[in-house]
């Protein structure tokens, strides 16, 4: 496993403490001013042969009548990781385009415009990801504690020798972002995307355990940086 400086269960709670940090500081003006900008917020995720999809305005954060908090596309900088939410909760929200609920979390280590970028991708457990792991013969928890191999099928113990479980390579960030200032919308989103298959282990495996059931992934994402 890799050595995170964070439990699988916390180490993305950042992102949207700033999240609700930026809400307490908006007030009903800063919410006209920023209606007026209209920066657009939006992910897309093909995963278990479906395309799960939002696309919104920015403004819809700071609208406490919408729903459109339950869904988000949301970035956070801390410490030199770039942590990226994806998070479709509500199917009836205004930026609902398409699939299932599902949050997924990206953590991108000392980012870089280009598409060399390493990082780690985690699956929290929804109804929908936890079906699809049971229906493939994966532990659900392999899915939230990042347990898979990038690209290729191998041997569990060839895999912690050469310390590539839980490892992303090549995303691709093609912005950095910049937070808006209090009452601006001024900001710029993360924007880049990911494509891969990643292979976890089979349910029941004892001895020399691989890592070799594939579930393809693409990502393509413009998040809202929060600091």
């Amino acid at each position: 496993m890799v050595n995170l400086s964070l439990s699988p269960k916390s180490k993305y709670s950042f992102a949207l403490v700033f999240l609700f940090l930026f809400l307490g500081c908006a007030n009903d003006d800063n919410e006209v001013e920023l209606n007026n900008q209209r920066i657009q917020y939006s992910f897309e995720i093909k995963f278990g042969g479906e395309t799960h999809k939002i696309v919104g305005e920015f403004s819809d954060y700071f609208d406490f009548s919408q729903s459109t908090i339950q869904n988000h596309s949301l970035a956070s900088l801390s410490q030199g990781i770039l942590g990226l939410g994806f998070q479709l909760n509500d199917i009836s929200a205004t930026d609902y385009i398409s699939g299932q609920p599902l949050y997924f979390n990206l953590r991108i280590e000392n980012p870089q415009i280009g598409n060399n970028n390493i990082g780690e991708l985690q699956i929290n457990s929804r109804p929908y990801t936890d079906d699809y792991a049971t229906a493939n013969g994966i532990r659900t928890t392999a899915f939230w504690s990042s347990e898979y191999v990038e690209n290729t099928s191998m041997e569990y113990t060839d895999a912690y020798r050469d310390n590539l479980i839980g490892k992303l390579t090549k995303i691709s960030l093609s912005n950095l972002g910049k937070s808006s200032s209090i009452g601006t919308a001024d900001g710029d989103n993360v924007q880049g995307s990911y494509e891969g298959v990643l292979y976890y282990r089979q349910r029941g495996q004892t001895t020399e355990q691989l890592f070799n059931v594939p579930v393809p992934i693409k990502i393509t994402f413009s998040a809202v940086r929060m600091n």
